[in-house]
């Protein structure tokens, strides 16, 4: 529960208790100029700030249009839902609007708080997305409610929310473009490019990026390092680019996973069976932030050293292959297109990798968690590989 959740939880208890002596009548008025107001500011709000260029004024003319138009309309609502039950619903319904009034106010809140979950998240405003993303009663409100246009509404909002994050919003397919290149593991990397995603973080010291992939719904895997010193995280896969918040963090092993509602690429999985020494293997990332690219290599023996706690010899996989910084959190695949390791560290001639299985232990726990939660991430210096 964060900050968000508390607000919300506030509004709500104060919608239920407010004007107990009104009906139903007063509210369907009250609460339809809430809405109509709210989703009136969110049509207006993309032409109104089609010229702008900064995320802060995108994000304060659309808020204050949505609210300003919300509160002005629920208000004008309120006189006339007033007038009305005076005139015509007390001499008549008086009993059947007072039955109406607590089922009406449960079904307008459950539709408010739908409604807030599928379009606050786009409004680009780096904490309030992270707020919304983080929020428990949003979080569930998503999940279990209908999938509505309010959404697509709300994306449009902010078309160019990445521009600070030299992320152009492209809902073009990434994809890797030199297949052939990838020899007998073209099949591998044919089946599972949409699934591994390009990660960028503005940090509290500056911007960096790394590599990832989708590893079950919604949960995105990478290294730990990749979102070290993040203040916000945004990844990109083959239908946009969108905020995601960090579920686990382990420091010692290296690895994050994230969540973002947004993912619905295929999860890749993982290998059921060891690798041992002489497998081929094929490393898959965006190196430098630019296109996926891909390098094979054969798994050997070594002593790797890490500054990690819990990274070495048994815990790591090394391979004669890298693809250099920016690749690191991206999954290392065996022929099969199975997650055998996910890519550390190294340089164009090596690559370190963690094992699979830590990768999976973390990803099984994730999923257990019943909501995202928001870090401190600036505790952490930033080091992206």
């Amino acid at each position: 529960m964060n900050a968000l959740d508390f607000a919300l939880i506030v509004m709500l208890l104060g919608f239920f208790v407010a004007g107990r002596s009104m009906g139903f009548v007063y509210y369907l008025f009250t609460t339809g100029g809430l809405f109509a107001g709210y989703l009136l500011g969110l049509l207006i709000a993309p032409i109104a700030t089609r010229s702008f260029t900064s995320d802060v004024a995108i994000a304060s003319v659309s808020l204050g249009l949505m609210f300003g138009l919300a509160s002005a309309l629920c208000y004008i609502g309120g006189i006339i839902g007033k007038r009305v039950r005076l005139n015509v619903i007390l001499s008549r319904f008086n009993d059947l609007d007072k039955l109406l009034v607590w089922p009406y106010k449960v079904a307008a809140a459950l539709v408010g708080i739908v409604v807030l979950s599928q379009t606050l998240i786009h409004v680009p405003l780096l904490s309030l997305q992270f707020s919304a993303q983080g929020s428990s009663i949003l979080y569930l409100a998503d999940k279990i409610g209908p999938a509505t246009s309010f959404e697509q509404l709300g994306h449009a909002i902010a078309p160019d929310q990445f521009r600070n994050l030299r992320l152009d919003y492209d809902a073009n397919p990434l994809t890797f473009n030199h297949i052939a290149d990838a020899g007998e593991f073209q099949n591998a990397v044919r089946t599972t490019a949409d699934s591994i995603v390009k990660i960028s973080g503005r940090n509290c010291v500056g911007l960096g990026s790394g590599s990832g992939f989708v590893a079950a719904p919604g949960l995105i895997v990478t290294n730990a390092h990749v979102i070290g010193g993040a203040s916000s995280i945004y990844i990109r896969n083959h239908s946009g680019a969108y905020p995601a918040t960090p579920i686990i963090i382990d420091e010692d092993h290296d690895l994050a996973v994230l969540y973002s509602k947004f993912i619905n690429s295929r999860p890749l999985p993982f290998s059921a069976t060891l690798p041992t020494r002489g497998d081929k293997a094929v490393i898959v990332g965006y190196p430098g932030g630019g296109d996926l690219k891909m390098s094979q290599g054969i798994i050997y023996d070594r002593d790797n050293t890490s500054t990690h706690n819990k990274l070495n010899g048994s815990t790591t996989l090394t391979l004669n292959a890298g693809l250099g910084p920016g690749s690191s959190g991206g999954p290392v695949l065996n022929l099969a297109g199975e997650v055998i390791g996910v890519n550390d560290a190294g340089g164009s001639d090596h690559s370190i990798a963690i094992k699979a299985e830590l990768a999976k232990s973390l990803v099984s726990k994730a999923a257990k968690k019943p909501f995202p939660t928001r870090v401190n991430f600036c505790a952490v210096a930033p080091k992206f590989y």
